[in-house]
This record gives structure tokens, sequence and C-alpha cells, in this order.
């Protein structure tokens, strides 16, 4: 089911309109700068700003079509596996007939290592043709054919850069059966990706320039396809810091809690219901200790009987500077979700930690002060996507201050607490001294659920990390630099209507993730590094990742993932309780549930473990890997391609297999590849 603040209205929600006129006086203020300026700006106005694609070998939508329609299909679709898995680059694809505009077939992505959309999209198309007498025909040759694939999102291609041509090779064989057009939402946002399917279907798959077609900037289309896969263009903008949603629930009177700090609950059902979902489309919950210590939390997407919603459970995270932290609560029960606490070496508790540690949570100690930056920091470095803080106004203030949101989702309950000063609310102060300096989010909307009222909107991009804030630091108007940003509203409140839609919003990200490409194209050279680190199997050099989508076959059996086979060798299957372990392994539909079964069950059952594990785990490894790369010829050439090049697993969580946090891990993985590569 799609998301219900993406494309859809949910049960029991109704729309609040915000009407404004057709043009409004919009300020351009340069943050921390104090300069002003103004222009005329018509709400009906496309995007200022041209977004960079590659005209040599695709061509741009043209209006009157229904491929908009298509294309937020696909997107729909995309969104399917949300909350069943980790949060991953959403695909789907939908074939349509080009007559009758009739579906074919449809197919979307499950996980990250999950079957390419478009490889089941042509096994359907080619199950469709063979069943039906009116359908099935020879060679068809592209002027003639009948067939119209539309894509949320270019696909993933490059040997060398991420060592997957599975998708493309797919959508080449489409089109000796009818495929003539294929449409597509919005390019990747991955600079070392970006326009290289597009440009390999016309190069060398067949296609001519005016077959491949990407949605204009400002189409409903590329609207939903910027939409759906938010999280990775912000990802992308920002340098690799995930897209942060703050979300809190408040009464009328502002307040998060009564003055005894008391929060149970301030909302309704119907809004905590929302946030249940929301939670599970999120890599990381965020709160502070605080939280932790008033309300011991659970964190999980769960139904009203406290059952789990959804398969997949995101990480809880606590943020304690002095590791003020209890040593029970319900997030140390591991076993639903893991737990993350994040805080400074200098606690002074080492004995709190060990306990921790020994029920399963990862205590994340930083050396120096406790800084969001480094919290950041290791949100980046852990790949995450997509974060969901619901922590108090205290923790709040900071995260804000260094970029760590970039949308907002604030419930307000039609009550009123009063508690004056005792009582807390959503924000601590940041410097906002003046309420024409308050930050104005942008792309606002507004839902009602039960009888609360939840407003969304997103920050300007100016309060963002990394690229994306330096980019719009410069500035633009009417598509020219001129150094000065949208991230401030005019003092005067009949001027105080909000005219940037969310089209504008998401564009201006994806602009910088072209700006990037663009530039990356002309001046950086990847061939300098004598190392190359991975970690995602979604990110660069993918197929080197264990995670990745390259299925193994070993001793009769297909396991999804060469993660999936390793977990499973640990277990004594001599035993039953083995035996049912390396089945519930084996059967794990994502690389990362057969990873967390694994872990969780060494740690529970360490009689379970093969007595001789730490002596084989490296042979095993080698085996599996062995199996991966002569079985599949895109991932061994990729491998290949890397030359004498140092590999390195960029892993901040393992010591083992990856480099640490530190950089001091023994990189076993990495040593493991490099071997198998000179024996290839």
């Amino acid at each position: 089911m799609a998301h219900p603040h993406v494309f859809s209205r949910p049960p029991g929600a109704t729309m609040i309109s915000f009407s404004s006129s057709s043009s409004k006086k919009v300020v351009f203020k340069c943050h921390h700068r104090g300069k002003r300026r103004t222009r005329r700006r018509e709400r009906s106005s496309s995007i200022r700003r041209r977004l960079v694609f590659p005209d040599s070998v695709c061509c741009v939508s043209n209006d009157g079509s229904d491929d908009d329609e298509w294309v937020e299909r696909a997107c729909v679709l995309a969104d399917s596996s949300a909350g069943e898995c980790a949060p991953h680059p959403k695909f789907a694809c939908v074939i349509v007939h080009s007559k009758t505009r009739d579906i074919l077939c449809e197919a979307f992505q499950f996980g990250q290592a999950g079957e390419k959309c478009e490889r089941q999209a042509e096994r359907k198309l080619r199950e469709v043709l063979s069943s039906s007498s009116s359908l099935a025909k020879k060679e068809t040759t592209t002027e003639t054919g009948e067939y119209d694939v539309y894509l949320n999102m270019e696909p993933v291609h490059g040997i060398e850069v991420s060592g997957e041509t599975r998708s493309v090779d797919a959508l080449t064989r489409m089109r000796s059966r009818g495929v003539r057009r294929i449409v597509i939402g919005t390019m990747h946002p991955n600079e070392k990706f970006r326009g290289n399917a597009i440009k390999e279907l016309v190069e060398r798959g067949g296609f001519k320039k005016e077959q491949i077609v990407v949605c204009k900037t400002n189409t409903r289309g590329a609207m939903c396809a910027r939409k759906v896969n938010e999280a990775l263009l912000y990802r992308c903008a920002t340098g690799g810091y995930p897209h942060g949603v703050y979300k809190y629930a408040m009464t009328l009177d502002g307040k998060i809690a009564s003055s005894s700090g008391k929060s149970k609950w301030v909302t309704g059902p119907e809004s905590r219901e929302t946030v249940f979902h929301e939670r599970a489309r999120s890599d990381a919950v965020i709160v502070g200790g605080g939280t932790l210590r008033t309300d011991d939390p659970r964190l999980t997407s769960r139904n009203g009987d406290g059952t789990l919603t959804h398969a997949y459970q995101p990480a809880r995270v606590v943020l304690s500077r002095s590791f003020d932290v209890p040593e029970d609560a319900r997030l140390w029960d591991t076993s639903v979700a893991s737990t993350i606490v994040m805080t400074s070496a200098s606690h002074g508790k080492p004995a709190l930690a060990k306990i921790l540690r020994d029920k399963g949570v990862d205590v994340v100690e930083f050396e120096g002060e406790f800084t969001m930056d480094k919290v950041l920091d290791e949100m980046r470095q852990r790949g995450w996507l997509q974060t969901f803080w619901e922590c108090g106004g205290t923790l709040a203030a900071p995260a804000i201050t260094a970029g760590a949101f970039s949308r907002v989702l604030a419930f307000v309950a039609p009550k009123i607490v009063g508690g004056g000063s005792k009582a807390p609310t959503p924000m601590g102060d940041f410097g906002c001294d003046a309420m024409a300096d308050a930050v104005p989010l942008k792309a606002t909307d507004a839902k009602v659920y039960g009888r609360d009222v939840l407003i969304t909107g997103y920050l300007p991009n100016a309060f963002a990390k990394g690229r994306l804030k330096r980019f719009v630091e410069g500035g633009w108007m009417d598509g020219k630099r001129d150094g000065f940003v949208d991230v401030g509203e005019s003092s005067d409140d009949s001027e105080r209507v909000d005219t940037f839609g969310e089209n504008e919003v998401l564009a201006d990200v994806e602009q910088c993730c072209a700006d990037e490409a663009e530039s990356n194209d002309n001046e950086k050279d990847d061939n300098a590094s004598d190392e190359i680190r991975f970690y995602k199997s979604w990110d660069t050099y993918s197929a080197l990742s264990n995670f990745s989508a390259h299925a193994v076959d070993i001793d009769g059996e297909n396991w999804l993932t060469s993660e999936s086979y390793y977990q499973a060798q640990k277990f004594d299957d001599s035993h039953p309780d083995g035996v049912e372990i390396k089945n519930a392994i084996l059967k794990a539909n994502s690389p990362e549930k057969a990873s967390r079964i694994g872990r969780l069950k060494q740690r529970e059952r360490p009689d379970l473990l093969k007595k001789d594990w730490n002596s084989i785990k490296i042979h095993v490894m080698d085996r599996v890997l062995r199996a991966k790369f002569t079985q599949h010829r895109s991932a061994q050439s990729l491998l290949l391609s890397t030359g004498q090049k140092r590999l390195v697993e960029d892993s901040p969580v393992d010591n083992v297999w990856g480099s640490g946090r530190n950089n001091d891990g023994k990189n076993l993985l990495g040593v493991a590849l490099m071997k198998l590569r000179d024996e290839l």
C-alpha cells in the first residue's frame, strides 16, 4: 500500500486547503547576512532552474500525454515495500499497451537485494505474450513496437561503478518483444550513476534518442518520482547525510508534555497509528536521554494491542552526552529491534556500558566533545537514508542548527495543558531573536486524523548539511546565482503566503545532484586514489557488498545473498534448533533480516554455534565469495576492474570484516576480495 503522505489520502484523513492569491511578492533573504531582495513569482510558473539532462541521448516528455499517469503509478508501486524491509532506493516498472493503454504487467524491487523490477517485468511480459495468441508476436522492431515501459527512476548501470548491468540488459531484450518507448520519471541522483543507463540504452541497447523519455521537471510524473525517493535525493545532495524527519505532538498551547513531564497521550489513536507507520519507513528512530528516562518508550511500529505492524523495525537510537540512562529499559530488548546509544567516551560509566553491550546494545562512544556533527557523521557512515526524530526541544534545537532535519511532522491536539515554563515545548532556543528570523517551512500541508491536525512542511535547503547547504548559499534568482537564498519571508504579514511548493523544494535538491554529477564529469579523476571503499549494496561498488542482490547456489540450495549463506553456516545443523535457525535464514526475504537472525541467535544460543566456527569462518566467506563472483559475470567484472587497488569494507559497525569506526578494523572482507581478485 502506498504511504498515506506520499500519493494518496488515507482513510479518515481530511484535507485542509490553504488558499493564496495567484501572484505574491516573495522576499529572498541571504541567511545570516540580513540582505533582502524582492521579485514577483507566479504560482503557476515552472521551476526556476533547468535540470541537467543528457540531451544528446534522450528527449524530454511532451505535454498532453498520459505519461504522467503511468509514471505516477510506477511511483506508487515502488513504494509498496515501505515498512517491510530496510529503506532503500525504490524502483518499479509498468508496461502498458501503446494503443489500448492497458497494463500488461508491472513489478517493483523488494528490498536492496530484491530482483530488479525490469527483470521481473521482462519475465512477466514474456509470459503474457506466450499465453495470449492475440498478443504473441515474433521479433518486432522498435518502429512498430506496441508497448511502453514506465520507470519511476533511472536504473543503476555501470560495471566499474556498481557491477550492475541487469536492468539495462532486461530493457534491451524487451525491445525485441515490442517495446517502443521507455519513459523515466527522474534520473538517478547519484553522481556516479546519473545518465549511465540512458546512455547505454541508446548507444548499445538499440533504442533511438526519441524512444528514451525523461519527464519534465515540473510535471506530475517527475514530482511523484522525486517524492517517492526523496530520502535518496537528500542523501546524494548532502554528500551522504540522511533525510531527517522531525516529528512531535503538542497541545494547542504548544506543550509536548505536562509540567510533570508526562506525555501519554498528547494525541489520539489515529495520529499514533500514523506515527507507527512513519517509523517503519526510516532506518532509525531517535530520542534523547530525557525521553528515555521519562517515557521508557519502545519506539517500534506496532498495532494498538502491541503486536508489531511491520516485518521491518528500525534501529532505536538514544543520544545522551552524559550517558545518563537506566540499566533497565524496554529499549534494551534487542530481540525486537536493534538499539544504539551514542554518548561521550568520557562518561565514566564503563560498568553500565558493559551491561548494555551484554544485552546486545551498540554503545557508540565519541572521543572529545559530544557534538551533533559527530552524531550526524556517524549516521552518514552507517549509510542511513532516513532518520525519524522523536526527541524533545532540548535535543531538537542543536539538531536543527546542525542540519539534521529536512522535513517536519507536527501533530496538534485540540487540548490545553498549561504548565507554564515547566511544561516542555517542541523546540529549544537556537538563536531566533525576532519573529522575522523564524524558520519558514516550505510546501506546507495539513490533514486531520481523528481530532488532531497534522501539519507538514520542509525546512529551507539552506538549513541542510554538506554540499546541499553550500549549493543554496550561492543563491538563485530566475535561474542564476546571485548570492541570495530563499530562507525567509517578509515581515509584512500580508506577504506570508507559502507559494514555494513541494515540487520546487525537491527540484532544488535534484538540481544539486545534477550539478554535482556535471562537475564530477568535468573535474574529478576517480583513478587518483589507490583505495576503493564500499559498504551499502545500492551505492557505488555495490556488487562488492555481501548484501548485494546476487543470489548464490551452493550445495543445491539457493541463497538470496552471500550474507544469508554466511550467517546460516554459523549454526550446528546436527541439532534440530540449529536446522530451524538455518532454515529461517534461508527463507529470509532480505539480507538485513538474515543478518539480524544470525547475529541475534548467535548471542541468544551460543550453544548452537559450531565449535570450530572461529577457525572456519574465513573459509566459509571465501567459498561464498567465489560462488558469487563466478556465478555473476557483472559482479566479477567489477571486481577485476578494481585492478590492484586496496578494497575496504567501509563499515563503522564491524571491526572484524570491515574497517571499523576509527578505521582500525581488520577489514577481512576486503582482504578476501583482494585474494579472490588475484586468483581470478
